[in-house]
């Protein structure tokens, strides 16, 4: 994937996972069931598990982003890393 191709891929990533989030507070693996994976858009569960295990810290990496742009908070008092959007 040439360089313009990879960011607007994560920027589209990054606008999939925010909507994703919606008005819930959802950890990373939580969003990234809701998400198409590989090229071909494939279901999080026909995922094999390192796979699955791959994808929820890819989104987690995403939502971290969307936090450090302060577009989504993050509550790691629990026992999961949890995320919401910020609203305006």
């Amino acid at each position: 994937m040439p360089g313009d191709l990879i960011v607007l891929h994560h920027e589209d990533r990054l606008r999939q996972s925010l909507t994703a989030l919606g008005t819930h507070r959802l950890t990373s693996k939580d969003v990234a069931v809701q998400l198409g994976w590989t090229r071909h858009e494939t279901p999080f569960e026909k995922l094999d598990p390192f796979a699955q295990g791959m994808a929820a810290m890819e989104t987690k990496a995403h939502l971290d982003l969307l936090v450090a742009r302060g577009q989504a908070g993050r509550d790691a008092s629990g026992e999961a890393v949890e995320y919401w959007a910020i609203t305006d």
